[in-house]
């Protein structure tokens, strides 16, 4: 099954700015729901969580060698570029001249490969590496562009005897033409990465795959799967923006930056919202899960930490 988080998914729900920021839903009160649908055992979450961590590791390596693109240089030989580079730091891959798959080798429990939030001032870190563990039931690959609008995609398949193959475009790296908007890239790319390896064990949907257009959309954010995968993505973010402290709604809503974060954190919470996707979907529940997910799920990063 595939599942996909594009940049930016659904602006269906798009709104107006103003309205966004000073009118907002009553922040719901902290509460724990039984959400028996969502769980599995902390040892294969913790497992998901150090993929995802490692694959954000070794990329940190990679990512830090890359500057916004000279005016006379095409994304395709940027990507060329950066390919290279790429293959000389994560040596382990199949050998592919254009598009490698990237094997997964040094997960370790004690591996200490969190990325640092990216900033167009950030300067390199050391990379460390403990212990080297093989795991060869994954793969890693990456495409440079995609033929249709969207700039970024993500998704993981489990078939062909492997546990999970995992896609991530770079279009937005690629395109990237100054420190800001790299560093936005970036610290896109690793949400991606942590929501994609939530799907490792807990597959998710499309839009499409839901019916497309608005009903298809607010039938894939109230999948399971990707209310899962989302909460997590929302965590790691409100982890590395608010480092050791307790979730907090109030704080996530000042970093909101995609339209799927504003359905589930804001609009959800809207009775106007709610009413309208009522047949569809209860976005009540949908909001307060997802709310809830992410409270769980910044408390599982802080006990790997």
């Amino acid at each position: 099954m595939i599942a996909v988080s594009p940049v930016g998914v659904l602006a269906l729900f798009q709104m107006d700015r103003d309205l966004f920021e000073h009118h907002l839903p009553r922040e719901l009160e902290p509460k724990q729901i039984r959400l028996p649908e969502f769980e599995i055992d902390q040892e294969t979450e913790a497992r998901w969580t150090r993929t995802g961590l490692a694959i954000c590791g070794r990329l940190e390596q990679f990512l830090e060698t890359l500057t916004p693109p000279r005016l006379d240089e095409t994304p395709i030989v940027r990507w060329k570029a950066a390919l290279l580079k790429l293959k000389t730091i994560w040596p382990e891959h199949d050998g592919h001249r254009v598009k490698p798959r990237f094997s997964l080798t040094w997960i370790s429990p004690d591996l200490d490969c969190e990325p640092k939030r990216a900033s167009s001032s950030a300067r390199p870190s050391e990379a460390k590496q403990t212990r080297v563990h093989t795991l060869d039931s994954f793969r890693v690959k990456f495409e440079p562009m995609r033929a249709t609008d969207e700039a970024d995609f993500s998704y993981v398949k489990t078939d062909d005897g492997y546990e999970g193959e995992l896609t991530f475009g770079l279009r937005s790296l690629l395109e990237a033409s100054s420190a800001d908007t790299l560093a936005e890239a970036v610290n896109t790319l690793y949400e991606h990465v942590i929501h994609e390896t939530a799907h490792l064990g807990f597959p998710g949907t499309s839009t499409d795959e839901q019916g497309g257009g608005t009903e298809g959309a607010v039938k894939y954010l109230s999948h399971p799967g990707e209310m899962r995968a989302y909460a997590k993505e929302y965590a790691f973010k409100y982890r590395r923006e608010f480092p050791g402290e307790p979730f907090d709604l109030g704080k996530m809503r000042t970093i909101i930056s995609t339209n799927d974060e504003r359905n589930y954190l804001v609009r959800f919470a809207d009775s106007q919202v709610q009413a309208t996707y009522h047949s569809i979907a209860d976005l009540s529940d949908v909001h307060a899960k997802v709310v809830d997910l992410t409270r769980r799920f910044v408390e599982h990063f802080d006990r790997l930490s």
